[in-house]
């Protein structure tokens, strides 16, 4: 696997705070400030591939934004909901008080500000209603008495509602759920499970001063091409075959030669326009200037991966962060 740089982190961090920044504005979630690199928290660390992918926590409100092959596909509130997993006290503590609001809106009230904010964050509607079925429920609550009590069990309604898509086919796989808080009118949690539904390109990370050469040399330094070189050349002597008992035939096993090359071929060919960016040395990256990171973004991120009017205009200055 390879290792995340400072400089790669940076150009896929300028396009996911991007994507933060502008999910926030269009889903109506409110924030005190612009989202950016000096106020977040690393929730889990970005990986290098084809397409941008990570998560990062906003401290200051509790929100935390995942991106998924290329997608702002996951946003929740942290510590809204409930926890099952805290302790009990603190659990039912939290039931109660969230409990004590009552939903300004309706079920069917609530399923209409979550079809807004799908589309407008980019979902193909027709596509989803078309594909799924949707379940709409509001939360309640059932608290055992308490203790040496006989009561009956505690029945608690909550103003939140929780909106689920679900395909239509046999296996119906869920496509997208959302969690609204009827009492604020606020998006609490947002998951789209099948990413097809998107109508934005996923964000990429790509040279645009990649050459032929650079495909070449993530092709030859790829370690299973190198395994499947020595491996071929046994293949190609009959002797192996006739030795050995490995169940396949010749040509069936330069056909799955085949198979895994033309696999490593695509690898390789995505690999190739971030293997500059990943081959700045940290050291480097860190005595850059705002022009230097500037022309990383100008060079690694394509316009089309940034949302709409939600083009870079200067680089900020890049930390690391760890949770």
């Amino acid at each position: 696997m390879y290792t995340a740089s400072l400089a790669f982190r940076f150009v896929a961090m300028t396009l996911m705070l991007a994507h933060a920044n502008w999910f926030c504005e269009k889903m109506d979630i409110p924030l005190e400030r612009p989202i950016t690199s000096e106020n977040i928290k690393w929730a889990a660390p970005v990986f290098p591939g084809g397409f941008v992918g990570g998560a990062f926590t906003l401290p200051e409100s509790h929100y935390r934004f995942g991106f998924i092959e290329g997608h702002l596909a996951d946003f929740r509130i942290i510590g809204f909901m409930p926890d099952y997993n805290s302790e009990k006290s603190v659990f039912q503590k939290r039931v109660k008080e969230l409990c004590l609001l009552k939903s300004q809106i309706d079920a069917q009230e609530a399923l209409t500000l979550a079809t807004n904010w799908l589309a407008k964050s980019g979902i193909n509607m027709e596509k989803l209603l078309a594909e799924s079925h949707h379940t709409v429920r509001q939360r309640s609550y059932r608290l055992p008495p308490e203790p040496g009590k006989l009561t009956p069990l505690e029945e608690l309604k909550s103003p939140v509602f929780n909106i689920i898509w679900s395909r239509k086919d046999p296996n119906g796989n869920q496509s997208a759920e959302m969690i609204i808080d009827g009492y604020s009118k606020r998006l609490i949690y947002f998951h789209v499970g099948d990413r097809s539904l998107f109508q934005s390109l996923p964000l990429l990370i790509r040279d645009k001063e990649r050459t032929e050469r650079d495909y070449i040399e993530a092709l030859e330094n790829d370690p299973i091409v190198k395994e499947i070189e020595i491996f071929t050349n046994k293949v190609y002597d009959i002797n192996y075959f006739t030795n050995k008992n490995i169940g396949f035939t010749e040509e069936e096993m330069k056909l799955r030669i085949e198979e895994t090359m033309q696999r490593c071929r695509e690898d390789a060919d995505k690999y190739s326009y971030i293997k500059n960016l990943l081959s700045i040395p940290d050291e480097e990256f860190l005595k850059m200037d705002a022009t230097q990171k500037s022309n990383l973004i100008k060079r690694f991120a394509p316009p089309e991966s940034f949302p709409p009017q939600k083009k870079p205009e200067k680089a900020e200055n890049f930390k690391e962060k760890t949770e």
